[in-house]
Order: structure tokens, then sequence, then C-alpha cells
């Protein structure tokens, strides 16, 4: 063969190499590209179909408290179920909070009950827990010697029997009164009303929702223990009305009674507060007699509440000793 006849096969050959070359090339690079090119439409795609103001937020922070009154007895009584209430706040370990709403040692709020049943029992957190006295801790001889040795400066950070106070919990307030010496009209009862004008007139504007823990009841769905509407607590009821209190929690009745928003007068009223009413923290349960006040749920089952308090709103759930949810106010907008 002519050495031209070869030279002119072998680039024919070498040019055919070449082209098969950039082919896979440009194929292989075309198998890159177009999905890149794909994904990236779709990225503009979705990006254009989005609102601009979609921003992804994280769920609110929930905080949950716990609060039941009417607890423990003297000495051990099978009749009661303070250990069975206080297993339902062991079992949840999202709580923050404790409230006993007073009347937390039956019969006369002694330090031998406060540290036998009731330390045995709801004793288990009392490190997260925040007492008030009801009319029962008043029957010892000396309460400060009884309820005011057993929860020391945190039921009178005011110091001397002042056993009234607030605190900050889950950026919500929460007022503690005294509501026995209200009922009875002793001398340090004015104290206590000056002292709450000042910290709710500090509270008007500052966004936090309020919660008011009372141990006496203004309204009542009666019972055969007389405990029934209380005039005399009509006077925080008025300041707390005033003040867009959200929530009014009590014990001393023996059982769970639950309002819909009301005002000082007891009308229903979208401006006022609800009253819940939970004295099922272990006595034995009452009975109901003629309610001076809208319910929306009563139950003599014995259990606790729980508030799951957010920002600016909040939900209400009643459970009995195993554990049931038996009402729930459903998420409910606050005042402020």
């Amino acid at each position: 063969m002519p050495w031209s006849v070869g030279i002119r096969a072998l680039r024919r050959v070498t040019d055919r190499t070449f082209l098969i070359g950039r082919a896979i090339e440009t194929n292989i690079a075309r198998a890159l590209i177009r999905p890149r090119i794909k994904l990236l439409g779709r990225a503009i795609e979705t990006d254009t179909a989005r609102p601009i103001n979609d921003v992804s937020v994280p769920p609110a922070t929930v905080t949950t408290v716990a609060f039941a009154g009417d607890i423990a007895p003297t000495t051990t009584n099978a009749s009661y179920s303070n250990g069975a209430t206080s297993d339902l706040i062991v079992a949840d370990s999202t709580i923050s909070a404790v409230l006993a709403l007073g009347d937390n040692v039956y019969e006369s709020g002694s330090i031998v009950g406060y540290n036998g049943p009731y330390d045995a029992t709801w004793g288990r957190f009392k490190a997260k827990t925040y007492p008030i006295p009801g009319n029962h801790e008043y029957f010892s001889t000396n309460i400060s010697a009884n309820y005011g040795q057993y929860w020391g400066s945190k039921a009178n950070p005011l110091g001397g029997t002042k056993y009234y106070y607030t605190v900050d919990i889950g950026g919500w307030h929460f007022m503690f009164l005294d509501s026995d010496i209200q009922h009875r009209g002793t001398s340090a009862a004015p104290a206590q009303l000056t002292w709450m004008d000042g910290v709710l007139a500090g509270w008007v504007n500052d966004g936090k929702p309020i919660v008011c823990a009372v141990h006496h009841n203004r309204f009542s769905n009666g019972g055969n223990m007389a405990h029934g509407a209380d005039a005399s607590i009509g006077a925080f009821y008025s300041r707390l009305y005033t003040a867009k209190c959200d929530l009014i929690v009590h014990g001393h009745n023996h059982y769970a009674d639950f309002s819909p928003r009301i005002n000082a007068s007891g009308v229903a009223n979208s401006l006022g507060y609800r009253v819940l009413c939970i004295g099922t923290g272990g006595h034995p349960s009452d009975n109901f007699g003629t309610s001076n006040f809208p319910s929306s749920f009563s139950t003599l089952t014995r259990g606790i509440g729980k508030l799951y308090l957010s920002a600016h709103s909040y939900e209400f759930k009643y459970f009995n000793t195993a554990g049931t949810q038996l009402y729930t106010t459903g998420a409910t907008t606050t005042h402020k």
C-alpha cells in the first residue's frame, strides 16, 4: 500500500476516534448536567411558588403546671387519694410547677400531717410546689409552727405571717392569696388588698397573662359542707377582673367544677376569667348543691388539673386518678 494511502487511512481512524471520544464526553456531561439543571429548575419553581414571608417557625414553648387542693390526712387514711393524685404528677416529667391550693393537710394543717402523709406523696415534688393556706391550715394552734415551718420562706417571701406572694412561671404572672384572712375579716386583710392593688397596677401593661390561686370560692356549686358563695372573696374577684386576669384556681369545695369566662358578678362574660375549682387532690368527695354561677363541667371524681401555658394562650385539662382526661377547655387566647 502506498504511504499516502496508509496515512489517509490512519487519519480517518484517528478522526473517528476523536469524534467518538467527543461524543462519549458530551453524553457524560449531559448525563451529569441535565439532572442538575432539572433540580435547579425545580428549586427555582418551588421558590417562585412559595410566599416571600413563608418562614419556618419552631413550635411555641409550652409550660405545664399541675394543681389541686384539699389533699392529705394527718395520718394514713385509705379513704384519701393523695397517693394516686401525686402519682399523676410524678409520672409527668413535663410538669414545671405544682400549685397546692390549701387545706393541704386535714384536719388542722399540722406539721405532723405535713411531714407524714403529705410529704410521702405530694412532698415528692415539694421543690417545685407553690402553696397557699386554706381554712384548715388556720385550724392549727399556730400556723407559723405548722404550715410555715414545712414550707419555709417559699410560703411567705414577704416575711412574718404574710402568706401571699407572686411568682412568674412560663412567662405568666401567678398571684397566690391568703383567702382565709379575707374570709374571717382579720386585721391583716386590708394590708393584703393594698399589696394586691400595687402588684396588679404594675402588671397592667406588661403583656403577661395572669393566674390567681385562692382557696375559698366566690361562687359555688353548693354541697353538704356548706361551702357556698363567699361574698368576702368578691374583693379579690373585682380587682382581678379589672386587671384582665385569665384564670382563678380554687380548692375548698371537694369536687371539680369549671366555669366559662365570667365577670366579678358570676355572669358569663368574654372579658372575664375562667374559674377552676379543684378540691379533689385527695380528700373524699363532697356532693353538689345549688349552683350560683355558670358551669361548663363538674365531677365528683378525684384528680388533678393541668395548665398548658404559652405566651398568649393556654389549655386546661382535668385528669382523674387513672390518668384519663375528663375535660379540656381547648386552646384559648389570653387577654394580654
